[in-house]
């Protein structure tokens, strides 16, 4: 991969592990805020009704934000590993993970009312995904082909 989608890709990497760290640390009710500010923004108007204080909702948040960082931790090494050498296969491997989260999840959120979530998954999903429109390396027109 070529070096500049390359670093694009590990800063959204690492933004997508520091977004489950805080979904993580809202598990305790003293560090929910941030947290809970996202679910506020996320299911508009901004009015303080949703909450996370329910012992279901504080499980849930540790849960998806352990899953969230071990997803970007593996995802992180595969574009600092077999991305950068230009691995072909895990190019696919890739864009299939992120298309596959961004389509349950997006599903999901939709169904349970939440339809602000997708619009942040978009944000994510083409944070991830745009590196590799931008890159130019031979793997990637080998890949295309």
């Amino acid at each position: 991969m070529s070096p500049l989608p390359l670093s694009l890709l590990k800063i959204a990497c690492v933004g997508t592990f520091i977004v489950g760290l805080v979904a993580a640390a809202a598990a305790h009710p003293a560090l929910a805020a941030p947290w809970a500010l996202l679910m506020d923004l996320v299911q508009w108007p901004i009015d303080g009704a949703q909450g996370i204080a329910a012992s279901e909702a504080r499980i849930l948040s540790a849960i998806g934000g352990g899953l969230t960082c071990g997803w970007a931790v593996m995802l992180y090494g595969l574009a600092a590993g077999p991305l950068a050498r230009g691995d072909r296969d895990i190019r696919g491997l890739f864009v299939v993970s992120v298309l596959t989260w961004f389509t349950v999840d997006s599903l999901a959120s939709f169904a349970a009312g939440w339809a602000g979530n997708v619009v942040l998954n978009m944000v994510f999903a083409a944070l991830l995904l745009v590196p590799f429109l931008l890159d130019r390396s031979p793997s990637a027109r080998t890949a295309a082909a």
